[in-house]
């Protein structure tokens, strides 16, 4: 874990060194497409990757594309860290946005997977 800084005012601490890469596939057109995995214990967020699309858009009649996040944010504005650590998450959120569009995801897809962050 560390410190990771996104704005030039905003630093918030990180899990590096964590690169993961989603295909993702969808049945329409999405221009400026946005990737998220979020990492929760229970119903509690511990974590989040972020991950904009780099390139052409995602359209329908594509095969699957890759989205990479090289970073999971353990904290966000409000929260010094999401989950007090060591922290373990069993389930990961996956969901397809569209930037500049409503707040509601296009895709959402669950895993039941395991992992656990901790600080060194």
């Amino acid at each position: 874990m560390g410190q990771c800084q996104w704005y030039p005012l905003y630093v918030d601490f990180c899990a590096d060194r964590s690169p993961m890469t989603l295909d993702v596939q969808y049945g329409a057109d999405v221009s400026e497409a946005v990737v998220t995995a979020s990492f929760y214990n229970g119903s509690q967020r511990c974590g989040m990757a972020y991950s904009a699309m780099p390139g052409p858009a995602l359209t329908a009649r594509s095969h699957a594309v890759s989205f990479t996040a090289s970073t999971i944010s353990l904290s966000d504005e409000d929260h010094p860290l999401l989950c007090p650590l060591p922290a373990t998450t069993t389930r990961v959120v996956v969901q397809l946005w569209e930037r500049g569009r409503p707040a509601v995801p296009l895709l959402t897809k669950e895993f039941g997977h395991t992992y656990t962050f901790t600080q060194p």
